[in-house]
Order: C-alpha cells, then sequence, then structure tokens
C-alpha cells in the first residue's frame, strides 16, 4: 500500500517537473518578446501562451498539494501501523510457547510442522521436510 502511494508520488512529482519545465518555457518566451524591438508573438500567440502559463501554474500548483497530502498519508500510516508482535497463550519456557516461537519467526510453516523441528531430531526432520 505504501509502496504504491510512494509510486503515485513520484509520477506526480514529474508531471509537476514537466509542467514547470512547460512554465519557464513559455516564460522565456515572453521574455523574447517583452524585451526585444522583434516581434515573435503575435498578439493572439502572446495572449494564449499566458493563458497557458497560467493554467500551467495552477495544475502544477495542484499537483504539488497533491503530492505533499500524499507524503503525508504515508507517513502517517507508517507511523500508525503496528509491527507484527509475537504472543502466546502459553507460559514462557513451556512446549507451547516453543511451537508458538517457532511458528512466528518462520510463519509458512504449519503448526505440525513446528511440533516435528521442536520434538524431531535434526536428521529425522530433515528426513521428513
Amino acid at each position: 500500500m505504501v509502496n504504491v502511494l510512494f509510486a503515485l508520488i513520484l509520477f506526480l512529482l514529474v508531471i509537476s517537473l514537466f509542467s514547470s519545465l512547460t512554465m519557464m518555457y513559455n516564460g522565456s518566451l515572453l521574455k523574447k518578446h517583452s524585451d526585444s524591438n522583434f516581434t515573435y508573438l503575435s498578439d493572439e500567440r502572446y495572449k494564449t501562451v499566458i493563458k497557458n502559463g497560467a493554467r500551467c501554474r495552477r495544475i502544477s500548483l495542484f499537483l504539488i498539494g497533491c503530492c505533499l497530502f500524499l507524503f503525508i498519508i504515508c507517513i502517517v500510516i507508517l507511523f500508525t501501523t503496528s509491527k507484527k508482535e509475537f504472543h502466546s497463550r502459553y507460559e514462557p519456557g513451556s512446549d507451547g510457547y516453543c511451537i508458538d516461537t517457532i511458528a512466528y519467526e518462520n510463519p509458512t510453516w504449519s503448526y505440525e510442522k513446528c511440533e516435528d523441528f521442536l520434538f524431531l531430531s535434526e536428521e529425522e526432520f530433515k528426513e521428513k521436510y
């Protein structure tokens, strides 16, 4: 879940970077238009560039806001999820406690395999499994 959110944040950051680069390009066109005696852009194109620049600014600010929001959600998820803790209903040192410990350390093993690991010799266990 957290990996998906981090991937989404990365994707949104790439998009916002692209829109920021587009804004910079539009800004350089506007600077060329206003600083020189030559007309690089017609008045219609000038208005379009300004309108597109404003749209890109709004989009990039929205995307950056989304990235920050998702980043905060990721941090909250990371800090609120509890790690898997070991619990046993048996007293420490008992056979049940040892079996529960083996099952906790090897989550893919069946309960029977954990019992065999505890009670069989190493050769018998290797032979059986």
